[in-house]
């Protein structure tokens, strides 16, 4: 900016002086069921180039129930605090439907964007130990 003559020699010694301070802001996005969204992301990616899959305005339906899905994330937060006396910091939670096997809630874990119990893994699908 002192080359373009933006500002002046004075300017440019005082803004070297100056302290900056960085503030940055989390990536939140806010996303329903974000689990199910991401397990449905990875397999349309097993069938769709990425280009197709979000620009090519393509239309996924799924079995997923919203109403059941809040219930279940209800549930496992009013049963958090037994898990807790337990040992356990996170749960997860997924409803099928007995008859011809649809995911009608999917909820892998307590909190998604909870970075301290790693909320964003998956406990429904990530591999256990044996």
């Amino acid at each position: 900016m002192y080359e373009d003559g933006y500002i002046t020699e004075n300017e440019l010694k005082q803004a070297f002086l100056e302290s900056i301070t960085y503030t940055f802001r989390k990536n939140k996005v806010d996303m329903l069921a974000p689990h199910f969204v991401q397990w449905i992301i990875e397999e349309l990616e097993k069938q769709y180039d990425k280009e197709t899959l979000f620009k090519g305005g393509i239309v996924v339906k799924t079995s997923l129930d919203y109403e059941m899905q809040k219930l279940a994330e209800e549930s496992m937060l009013a049963n958090m605090g037994v898990l807790q006396e337990n040992g356990a910091n996170n749960s997860a939670m997924i409803y099928l439907d007995s008859k011809n096997g649809d995911v009608l809630a999917y909820a892998g874990s307590i909190n998604y964007f909870d970075e301290k119990i790693e909320g964003q893994n998956d406990m429904i699908r990530r591999p256990r130990q044996s």
